[in-house]
């Protein structure tokens, strides 16, 4: 891997998603395709949403470049189902965001279609649980889990910054294993690649924020970080790749499973996940995200440490698991204390 190849990498994209959402911002403007708050939201004005067009094609154009340059992810049957399912999913977010009333149902029933081609394509030898279950049952907890990463990473985007936060930690882990694990250098500008383009969203998504990803960008970006997850366990790789996103799994399963425990449907909006709560108690947008951000990069140095066998795997999946519910504790301890 050349010098040269990840500078560009590591800037051309940044710089193209902060020049392309800025033009996008006009025209979401000029279309008048607004966030406009409500009791559910955290922000107070209305805000332009869709982002994510511009991120998701810089992100694709960067991969196929990745693709036909052999500097990344190159099997080809696997590489097109997954540029088919980001633009699949992307296609049925959009309409939900201009439009509104694409039913919960359909845009389920597009992620498990989306999903299940994927896994399809995946090899027999690709399996998460290492052989403990059969391959058809691996594969198939491997897919309602994908699917439930994808709804997740939406949920896990009610605040200024934290999309982009989430999607830098993440990358650069990415990237670092990448560096560390031969079986996963395919992987390394892929996840470089993401990050770059998160960093020049953030510019305008920084508190406060001048434009929102929308489903558009949250729904094909947990898919597609939900694959490099999936592609970094299935190389026997599964506590690391739990690591990456362990904060943003705990929040939003801990508050789907109260949710549910008190009648409330899931598909609901709300503002009950730890890092809303710390906003709607005083917190500021901008704080919550940087402190995201420092856990997260703790977690990617969990997963370093596991990854180079400095630590045991289950000593650092359990350093990670407690370091997560303490910073969760955290983000609500106002509410806690009011109450």
């Amino acid at each position: 891997m050349s010098w040269l190849i990840l500078i560009l990498i590591g800037l051309l994209p940044m710089l193209f998603s902060a020049i392309s959402t800025g033009f996008f911002l006009k025209f979401l403007q000029k279309k008048n395709i607004f966030d406009r708050p409500n009791t559910r939201s955290s922000h107070k004005t209305p805000t332009p949403r869709g982002g994510g067009i511009p991120v998701i094609f810089i992100i694709i154009i960067t991969w196929i470049f990745l693709y036909f340059s052999h500097y990344g992810f190159n099997e080809g049957n696997t590489f097109w189902i997954v540029v088919g399912g980001i633009l699949m999913l992307a296609v049925i977010s959009w309409i939900d965001d201009i439009k509104g009333g694409v039913s919960p149902v359909l845009r389920l029933c597009v992620q498990v279609l989306v999903v299940s081609l994927s896994i399809i394509f995946l090899n027999d030898d690709a399996i998460v649980f290492q052989g403990l279950i059969p391959v058809w049952a691996d594969h198939l907890v491997l897919s309602l889990l994908w699917v439930w990463f994808i709804n997740l990473f939406n949920f896990m985007d009610g605040i200024d910054g934290i999309a982009g936060t989430k999607v830098i930690t993440i990358g650069v882990g990415v990237f670092l294993l990448s560096l560390c694990s031969d079986s996963l250098s395919p992987l390394g500008l892929h996840g470089l690649s993401i990050a770059s383009v998160a960093i020049g969203f953030l510019l305008w998504n920084w508190q406060p924020s001048k434009i929102f990803l929308g489903d558009v960008g949250s729904i094909p970006l947990g898919y597609l970080i939900g694959w490099l997850l999936i592609y970094i366990a299935t190389n026997g790789y599964w506590i690391e790749a739990l690591l990456l996103p362990a904060y943003y799994f705990a929040d939003a399963t801990i508050t789907l499973i109260r949710r549910l425990m008190g009648g409330n449907k899931p598909w609901i909006a709300h503002r009950e996940h730890a890092y809303q709560v710390a906003v709607t108690h005083g917190m500021s947008h901008a704080k919550v995200s940087l402190m995201i951000g420092l856990v997260g990069m703790f977690l990617v140095g969990l997963a370093l440490i596991v990854n180079v066998g400095e630590i045991l795997p289950w000593v650092g999946l359990t350093l990670g698991a407690i370091l997560v519910l303490v910073f969760i504790y955290y983000l609500q301890i106002r509410r806690i204390a009011k109450n």
